[in-house]
């Protein structure tokens, strides 16, 4: 009879107890639950005023590409002292190399490279004639760089000499060359090395490949900049 008595209570507390731990294990998910909630309001909100303070902010989209320094396509050091360029520049002369055009990164170090030999030897001058080259790779070499003056035209002028790798009679610069120069140009405006109402000048041809892509470049930096 005792064992019949007891029994029953052992259940209903058992029962109890079950009921009781359902109950906190609620509770905990209930906490759990507002506290994301609260946590993504946080985030959103946050969000929301970062996004309204940016607005009216934003600054030119650059499209990425690759600088090849110097020594990266073994260039030889300048002969002399050469005169220095005075930054900003407003004035770019775009020229073509009038060499075979080039599409890996190895032909088109190489192809540099000769270019300088020429330059220095042929035409008996301290370094390679432009700035700046542009390859069918999709990259911007170095050459006089930033710092040392063209000498394309009068020595006493301060322009910035670009030269796209190839011959652009009967065909138009390679895509990844234009856009390479145009995401290069977009930078160096940023970067207050080149004014942002900077003129485009041709090297002396009748190519209208070529004076498209001039045409096409001033436009691109004049929208940029609203000039």
């Amino acid at each position: 009879m005792e064992l019949n008595e007891t029994t029953p209570l052992v259940a209903t507390a058992s029962v109890s107890r079950s009921q009781q731990e359902g109950r906190n294990a609620h509770l905990i998910f209930d906490k759990i639950w507002t506290g994301c909630l609260a946590l993504v309001l946080i985030v959103g909100f946050f969000t929301g005023l970062y996004l309204l303070l940016q607005e009216g902010n934003e600054e030119p989209i650059t499209e990425s590409f690759y600088l090849v320094p110097r020594r990266y396509w073994n260039a030889e050091p300048p002969s002399v002292d050469i005169p220095k360029l005075k930054l900003p520049v407003n004035r770019i002369l775009l020229s073509q190399t009038n060499t075979t055009s080039c599409e890996t990164c190895s032909d088109c170090e190489m192809q540099v490279l000769d270019i300088q030999k020429k330059h220095k030897g042929f035409l008996n001058r301290p370094d390679i004639l432009y700035n700046f080259l542009v390859g069918g790779d999709g990259r911007v070499y170095e050459g006089r760089g930033w710092k040392n003056k063209t000498e394309w035209h009068n020595p006493d002028e301060n322009i910035l000499s670009i030269a796209l790798l190839g011959n652009f009679g009967d065909q138009p610069p390679k895509p990844s060359q234009v856009e390479a120069l145009l995401a290069f140009l977009d930078l160096s405006v940023m970067k207050n090395r080149i004014t942002p109402c900077v003129s485009v000048l041709v090297d002396h041809t009748e190519n209208r490949y070529f004076l498209d892509t001039a045409f096409q470049l001033e436009v691109f930096i004049r929208d940029q900049n609203k000039c």
